[in-house]
């Protein structure tokens, strides 16, 4: 499923639906590409870092050493899609 299709289905939901159901972690609309250090990841140029795409924001530059078992170990301590959502 792409990105597009992940964060169509996520955001079809209800707020019923989302307080009563999880989203599997791999069916999360969350994109994690290397890119640039001074754009997001659709860009070329400077140094290669990791950029972060969640739910429908827009790039971000995550602090320290992040990668995804850390993303993952935050969506797992949330209880319902409300709160995965609150992490965007």
């Amino acid at each position: 499923m792409t990105y597009q299709e992940k964060l169509d289905k996520f955001l079809a939901k209800n707020a019923r639906e989302s307080f009563h159901s999880k989203t599997e972690f791999t069916e999360l609309p969350l994109e994690m590409r290397m890119g640039s250090s001074t754009h997001h990841p659709d860009r070329k140029g400077g140094d290669i870092v990791l950029w972060v795409k969640f739910l429908d924001s827009e790039w971000f530059r995550p602090y320290g050493g992040f990668n995804m078992s850390q993303i993952k170990a935050m969506c797992d301590i949330c209880k319902n899609d409300n709160q995965i959502a609150c992490l965007s």
